[in-house]
């Protein structure tokens, strides 16, 4: 079963990083072992702190195939 959201947040991002860990039956700690990090960075991450490192971003979504997509707004839909 695919995971599908529309990503329009850090908090939205972190919540689908948050499912697709669990359903991969990984612990926060097993994650951050996998990306080089510690477990406080992987329960920001989760919770939508906007201060993490891009690079690191990408690699958690790498790691957990999770696909990012972006949808460019015509000029009368932008917020």
């Amino acid at each position: 079963m695919a995971l599908k959201a529309r990503i329009e947040s850090p908090e939205s991002l972190g919540r689908v990083l948050e499912q697709a860990r669990l359903l991969r039956g990984l612990s926060q700690r097993e994650l951050a072992h996998l990306l080089s990090t510690d477990q406080k960075y992987v329960w920001g991450l989760e919770n939508g702190k906007s201060t993490i490192a891009i690079e690191r971003l990408l690699r958690a979504a790498d790691v957990l195939n999770v696909t990012l997509t972006a949808e460019v707004a015509e000029s009368d839909d932008i917020r």
